[in-house]
C-alpha cells in the first residue's frame, strides 16, 4: 500500500495518494510496525503539504520525527 501511495502521489493523484497511505499507517499501527509507520507518516506529510494542508502536513512531520527518533 505504502508503495502504491507514493505512484499516486508521484503521478499527482493527491487524494488516492492520502487514501492509501492513511490506510498503510494504520496497518502499520495495528502491526506495530515502526518502520513502516515512519514511512507512511513521511508520505502523508510530504503528500498533505504537496495538498495545501500544511496542518495535517506538519502534524504527521512530527509523527515522523517522533517514530524516527524511537527506531
Amino acid at each position: 500500500l505504502y508503495t502504491l501511495a507514493k505512484i499516486k502521489s508521484e503521478t499527482g493523484n493527491v487524494e488516492k495518494s492520502i487514501q492509501l497511505a492513511r490506510l498503510a499507517y494504520t496497518l502499520a499501527d495495528s502491526s506495530a510496525s515502526l518502520s513502516l509507520q515512519s514511512k507512511a507518516a513521511e508520505l502523508l506529510s510530504y503528500v498533505f503539504e504537496k495538498k495545501g494542508d500544511l496542518a495535517q502536513g506538519l502534524k504527521y512531520h512530527k509523527v515522523f520525527k517522533a517514530l524516527e527518533d524511537s527506531i
